[in-house]
């Protein structure tokens, strides 16, 4: 597999420069992270969140876990992790477990830890297990600007 069609598509639409980096497949972001050679608070790995009102991606680094309680204080809501065998439905053109921080590409509202948003580089998930996209610190706060900002994690 290689980069996801609809993020292509997304960061095609937004003016977004990238570039694709391959690594060893991996399973886990702190993995991924070992495995491309990069500092873990620079990747930037979604989780996908739902409650009543539906899925919601939290964009945070691979070297921590989402605060629920913070996200769930700072979007009003009371989300939970979304079982894994729920998000073959919303990324359908990504492997199982590799969820790009590309919200917008998937209409998933979306947050962005705040941590991310100081880095000079961020990479993140292209849709597979084996690639990720690197941006300027620039681009992806433009990536980004839709969505919500916020401390939503803690290191784990």
């Amino acid at each position: 597999m290689s980069i996801a069609r609809r993020v292509q598509e997304e960061l095609s639409e937004q003016g977004l420069d990238y570039e694709v980096i391959t690594h060893e497949p991996t399973v886990h972001s702190q993995q991924t992270a070992e495995a491309a050679r990069i500092p873990g608070d620079r990747l930037a790995k979604g989780v996908v969140m739902k409650d009543d009102q539906g899925p919601m991606l939290a964009v945070i680094p691979a070297s921590h876990s989402v605060d629920v309680d913070r996200l769930n204080d700072l979007t009003g809501r009371h989300l939970a992790l979304m079982p894994e065998a729920e998000l073959a439905r919303l990324f359908t053109d990504c492997e199982i477990g590799a969820v790009p921080a590309a919200g917008s590409a998937y209409g998933l509202p979306t947050v962005t830890d705040s941590k991310l948003l100081t880095q000079d580089e961020v990479w993140f998930e292209g849709g597979d297990h084996e690639s990720l996209l690197r941006v300027t610190g620039s681009t992806f706060r433009r990536m980004m600007r839709k969505g919500g900002v916020g401390p939503i994690s803690r290191h784990s």
